[in-house]
C-alpha cells in the first residue's frame, strides 16, 4: 500500500488527495518522521477541494497536529462545494482539534455543528456521550478500525492470550509498526484503541513500551483508571518509585501516593468480609477514589486488631494440660501474623 501510494504521487505530483493519503499510509507504517515531512508541506499549501481538504484533516489528526488542524478549519467557508457529509467529518476533527487544546466550549460548539449537517456522525455522537459521562476518554478522532485491521489485532490478542507468560519483551519486536503506534493511541486514540495500546506496552514491558507508558501515566489524555494502571506497571518494573506523584484525576492534578502488594491467583483461604473489602478497594483504585481506599484499609486495620485482641483473649483463657507451652506458642504465631 506504502509503495503504490507513493507511485501514485511521483506520477501525479499536483493530486493532493493522494498526498493526503500518503501522510496518513506513511504514518500508519511506522514511517512517523517521513508523514511529518509530508504534512508540513500540505499545510504550507493547504488543498482547496473538498476531498483532498477532507483527507488532509483526516491525516493530521491521526499524527496529533492539532495546532494545524485548528489553523486549516479557518478555511472551511472557502472550500466550495462541500457535501454535508464531508463537512460534518472535518467539523469533528476541528471539535476534537480544539478540545484537545484545551477549548471544550469551542470544541462542544463545533460538533453542535457538526451534527446540524452529519446527525448520526458516530464518533462525534461518541465523544459527546463520553464527555456527558464523564468517561474521561474524549477527544479522539477516528476508531481504532481505522489504525489497524481488526484481523491483525485479533492476532496479537490471541497470541497474548495463548501465551501471556512467554511475550513479554517479544511483542514489540514482533509487531514493530504497533510499536510506533502504541505512543499514539495512548494519547489520541479512542477508548478501544487506548485499552490495546495499554495492554500491548503493560505486556511486552521494553524500555521503548515502559516510555510509552510513562508519557500517558504523568499526562491527561485518557481516563484516571487506565493511567492508574500505566502507572502502576512503572512502579512494578521499578521505572518509578511509590511518589508521591503528580497525577491528572477527576479534571485537576493532585498528589498521589502508590500502594503495591503481591497478588496470587492461587491464594490461601480468604474469610468473605477480607474478600469485600479487597474487591471494594480495588475498584475504588481503579476510579481515582483515594479518600475511600484509605478508609477502607483503617476498617480492616481496626476490624483485624479487635480479632487479635479477642483471640489472645482466648488464649489466655483456655484451660490446658500444658497451658504455658500451647499459649505461648500460639500468642508468638498470632503476635507474628499481625
Amino acid at each position: 500500500a506504502v509503495e503504490a501510494a507513493r507511485e501514485t504521487l511521483r506520477r501525479y505530483p499536483e493530486n493532493r488527495f493522494a498526498q493526503a493519503n500518503l501522510i496518513k499510509i506513511e504514518f500508519l507504517s511506522g514511517n512517523p518522521e517521513k508523514a511529518n515531512e509530508l504534512a508540513d508541506e500540505m499545510v504550507a499549501a493547504p488543498p482547496t477541494e473538498q476531498d483532498a481538504y477532507t483527507a488532509a484533516v483526516e491525516a493530521l489528526s491521526f499524527l496529533g497536529r492539532d495546532h494545524d488542524i485548528v489553523v486549516l478549519s479557518q478555511l472551511l467557508e472557502t472550500i466550495t462545494p462541500i457535501d454535508d457529509d464531508k463537512k460534518g467529518v472535518v467539523l469533528h476533527h476541528f471539535a476534537v482539534a480544539n478540545f484537545r487544546m484545551d477549548d471544550k466550549d469551542e470544541a462542544v460548539r463545533l460538533w453542535d455543528q457538526c451534527f446540524e449537517v452529519y446527525p448520526d456522525h458516530p464518533d462525534a455522537l461518541d465523544n459527546v456521550e463520553d464527555l456527558d459521562e464523564g468517561g474521561g476518554d474524549v477527544a479522539w478522532a477516528e476508531p481504532i478500525v481505522k489504525w489497524l485491521p481488526q484481523p491483525f489485532m485479533q492476532k496479537i490478542i490471541k497470541k497474548y492470550e495463548e501465551e501471556s507468560g512467554s511475550v513479554k519483551g517479544s511483542l514489540a519486536n514482533e509487531n514493530p509498526v504497533v510499536a510506533t503506534l502504541v505512543p499514539a493511541l495512548l494519547d489520541r486514540g479512542d477508548p478501544v484503541g487506548r485499552k490495546f495500546a495499554l495492554n500491548f506496552a503493560t505486556t511486552d514491558a521494553t524500555p521503548p513500551m515502559l516510555q510509552a507508558l510513562k508519557d500517558f501515566a504523568f499526562g491527561n489524555r485518557g481516563s484516571d483508571s487506565m493511567r492508574h494502571r500505566a502507572m502502576a506497571k512503572l512502579k512494578q518494573e521499578q521505572v518509578i518509585d511509590a511518589g508521591p506523584h503528580r497525577f491528572f484525576s477527576r479534571g485537576k492534578w493532585t498528589d498521589i501516593k502508590l500502594l503495591g502488594a503481591e497478588i496470587s491467583h492461587e491464594p490461601d483461604e480468604v474469610e468473605p468480609w477480607k474478600s469485600a473489602l479487597l474487591e471494594e478497594g480495588y475498584w475504588a483504585m481503579s476510579d481515582g477514589d483515594f479518600p475511600h481506599c484509605f478508609r477502607l484499609a483503617k476498617a480492616s486495620k481496626s476490624r483485624q486488631a479487635k480479632r487479635t485482641t479477642k483471640f489472645r483473649s482466648l488464649i489466655r483463657c483456655r484451660p490446658t494440660s500444658n497451658s504455658s507451652a500451647s499459649g505461648h506458642t500460639l500468642t508468638t504465631s498470632v503476635a507474628k501474623s499481625r
